[in-house]
């Protein structure tokens, strides 16, 4: 009889009971329905499927109890895993297995005189014992099939989320695509492209239970290094509150392309989105959107001419030792940022004007350009944004 100790008497009074478990499980059942809102119209559970699992709940516990069998877990694992794929919270499941219990306790202590009654009492323990023992068995099939659920389902998303990133979905099935995706299939979307700091690891951590905490719906997938995701923008929460939220949780470069009315779009937005996170410059962390920076855009769409421009521009000031080329290049970049002014200029970088005139003066000597020239500064600008999206400073290594 397992762990159960129980006298004569008192498992003699749960074999009887096995005799009435048809009005037991009837009644039982009346109790669930009437405790447990979620039991109570039938939806989830019908009535004749409730009073079929309190029937095999009861011959389960009651059989143990009189000793005439073993507890075997299969059927009410089963229970537990059903449920699970009903999608009926554990905690309701819970809560109507301890009404039933309790509803068995009633009956035993009903039917038993005082003197079984008293060793009842002192067997109480084990006696709710074996329905904890039923109660785990459920929760642990519960929990195991309702991760297994949750892997089956992000998988389907992630499917889903691939074919429309790709381009592959077809028109047809856009509808079942958002609603597996949870998404609407027309508003306004956007398409998240993040540079993930290690194999496996998010680059902006948690963000689909993020964006749901604002009650914005989104998608995610982790794709050769990258995090890559579809956000429905919602008229409170737009592209500036999103790039607020991505930014306060990024740990690498972050893409956002422009906004697009219909779900599958995407494929196009992909792109932007890779190209947009390319103009944060290499190893730092930021949010940047497509179109908001132009000219990063072009340079990251042709990396290796602008590479080459830069080169080709700025090759004399990339050569020099650190300490002699970094002040170069930011009294330039500042000097340009200030439309020229050198006074500004001096202001921002805490120097005398003389020195911001001799830096200039020096880089125009190394570069061989003139900065009051148009087409020349053109060709020193470019080149010194591709310096800084690239991440470009010291020469280029030989591959031999």
């Amino acid at each position: 009889m397992g762990n159960v100790a129980l006298s004569l008497a008192a498992r003699t009074l749960s074999a009887h009971l096995l005799d009435e478990i048809d009005d037991l499980a009837a009644e039982m059942a009346v109790k669930i329905r009437a405790q447990e809102p979620a039991y109570r119209d039938g939806g989830m559970v019908s009535g004749d499927e409730l009073q079929r699992v309190c029937r095999g709940n009861l011959h389960l516990v009651l059989g143990e109890l009189a000793g005439l069998h073993e507890f075997d877990p299969t059927a009410v694992r089963a229970v537990g895993r059903q449920r699970a794929e009903q999608g009926l919270p554990i905690d309701v499941v819970l809560h109507a297995f301890r009404v039933g219990t309790r509803h068995l306790w009633e009956a035993l202590v009903e039917r038993a005189d005082d003197e079984i009654r008293a060793e009842l009492l002192l067997s109480a323990a084990d006696i709710w014992a074996v329905s904890d023992r039923l109660a785990l068995e459920v929760t642990d099939a519960y929990r195991a099939a309702e991760s297994a659920r949750t892997q089956l389902d992000r998988q389907v998303r992630e499917a889903v989320l691939d074919a429309l990133l790709l381009g592959d979905g077809e028109q047809s099935r856009m509808w079942d695509s958002a609603q597996l995706l949870r998404m609407p299939q027309e508003g306004r979307f956007v398409v998240i492209a993040a540079e993930c700091p290690g194999p496996g690891q998010e680059a902006v951590p948690s963000a689909e239970s993020r964006l749901k905490e604002r009650n914005v719906s989104s998608a995610w997938r982790l794709d050769a290094g990258l995090q890559e995701g579809v956000v429905a923008l919602q008229p409170r929460f737009g592209e500036q509150a999103l790039a607020n939220a991505l930014a306060a949780g990024a740990r690498g470069r972050v893409g956002v392309s422009r906004p697009y009315r219909h779900l599958d779009e995407t494929s196009q937005a992909l792109v932007e989105a890779r190209l947009a996170f390319q103009t944060v410059p290499p190893r730092t962390i930021g949010v940047a959107s497509f179109g908001h920076h132009p000219l990063d855009v072009f340079i990251v769409s042709s990396p290796i001419a602008a590479e080459q421009l830069a080169r080709a521009v700025l090759a004399p000031i990339l050569d020099l030792a650190p300490a002699e080329r970094d002040p170069l290049l930011d009294t330039v970049r500042t000097w340009l940022a200030v439309a020229g002014s050198t006074k500004e200029a001096a202001a921002r970088l805490h120097m005398h004007r003389n020195g911001v005139r001799y830096r200039l003066n020096r880089f125009e000597e190394l570069v061989g350009r003139r900065l009051a020239v148009p087409t020349q500064l053109a060709e020193i600008h470019l080149a010194l944004q591709a310096v800084t999206v690239l991440g470009l400073s010291a020469p280029p290594t030989s591959s031999l």
